[in-house]
């Protein structure tokens, strides 16, 4: 019994040996390995296009256009804007601060008829920049919300018109439109002007300032982002000379104030930081 038992007990102990003789060693746990976060840390170039509204206020300080001087009307100029921005950010925890340039061409335009003739006011918003800071919180890793700040310029020109339809008499001195029956008076001479003519013309280039909002979101394994933003411009009140285009050297100054609201679709290439990309 005991030799049974003794034989027993060393077949268990040779074979537990063979199986552990073919099982392999464990090495030390190794954990995966953790994925960067987004960094905004870096510059980008982008494109940008969208919409914008201009309401513009004219003041006669002469009384040419206005009576005894006073306003010409208000307008609204209306239209899309499309251009580009480039600019840097620095991410400081979920902070990120940045300075940005932009700069859109305009098709923004609108008119309205004068208060004391049928002459017509034009005005066309050519050119809108900006250079502003940011701060920014990143409520997620790829996702931005952040305010701007900064200085803005806007280049416009301006027009005063016949309306189309027909040929209208004018007295140079004054623009005003002469009776259709009375060419000559105490006035003067008149002037036909053929429908749709500019009478009088003029142009400014005026700085002011800027705030907006918006957010940017950032794909992780490119180096792009979209933002979409709303942006404020408030410019000082200019006089702009307008120049006669029926009298050579007449001159005629109007007080023209502007502001203008704008939103703004971007896409951006992003250099440095993202995920490691």
């Amino acid at each position: 019994m005991n030799r049974w038992l003794l034989a027993c007990v060393l077949l268990c102990g040779f074979a537990g040996s063979a199986v552990a003789a073919d099982m392999g060693v464990l090495g030390p746990y190794q954990p995966p390995p953790i994925a960067p976060l987004y960094s905004w840390t870096g510059c980008y170039i982008g494109v940008n296009m969208g919409g914008g509204a201009s309401p513009i206020s004219n003041v006669d300080t002469l009384g040419t256009f206005a009576p005894s001087p006073g306003s010409m009307g208000d307008l609204t100029a209306r239209g899309v804007l499309g251009g580009g921005q480039l600019g840097c950010d620095y991410q400081a925890g979920s902070f990120v601060f940045g300075l940005q340039g932009l700069v859109d061409l305009s098709g923004m335009k609108g008119s309205d008829v004068l208060p004391t003739t049928i002459l017509v006011n034009n005005s066309y918003v050519q050119t809108v920049a900006t250079f502003t800071g940011r701060v920014g919180y990143t409520v997620l890793p790829t996702l931005l919300l952040y305010g701007k700040f900064g200085g803005a310029f806007v280049h416009d020109i301006y027009h005063i018109s016949v309306p189309d339809g027909e040929d209208v008499p004018i007295f140079p001195g004054t623009m005003r439109v002469a009776p259709a029956t009375a060419i000559s008076s105490t006035a003067g001479t008149a002037s036909l002007v053929e429908a749709g003519a500019i009478v009088a013309q003029g142009a400014s280039s005026t700085t002011g300032w800027t705030a907006g909002f918006g957010g940017e979101w950032a794909f992780a394994h490119a180096p792009v982002s979209l933002s979409l933003e709303y942006d404020y411009l408030g410019f000082r009140s200019v006089q702009v000379p307008f120049t006669s285009a029926i009298v050579l050297g007449q001159i005629f100054p109007i007080n023209i104030s502007q502001k203008i609201h704008m939103v703004l679709f971007g896409v951006n290439l992003r250099f440095g930081g993202g995920s490691g990309f």
